[in-house]
């Protein structure tokens, strides 16, 4: 018997809500990152995607490791959330 993974990461921001990566449908080529978001309480709040896959979510901005290809380096970005005041943090 096949074990089925039940997500991929799991990561919280600076608010408290909980991030977790679900797994994406075999079925897509899709580079987009789902993540369902849930309060610190345990409550379901949103599900949401991201360009790319975040690695530490704090204070209005997230940070995520992009690999370029042509030069073969690594480097961390940062990307502004817009919204971070419209995310609720509980129900």
């Amino acid at each position: 018997m096949t074990e089925l993974e039940a997500f991929i990461s799991i990561f919280s921001d600076s608010e408290g809500r909980i991030y977790v990566q679900r797994v994406p449908s075999p079925l897509t080529e899709s580079k987009i990152y789902e993540y369902d978001i849930i309060s610190k309480d345990g409550y379901y709040l949103y599900k949401t995607t991201f360009p790319y896959k975040p690695v530490v979510m704090k204070n209005r901005y997230f940070y995520t490791v992009i690999f370029d290809e042509e030069t073969g380096l690594e480097f961390v970005k940062r990307f502004k959330i817009k919204n971070w005041d419209q995310i609720k943090t509980h129900i």
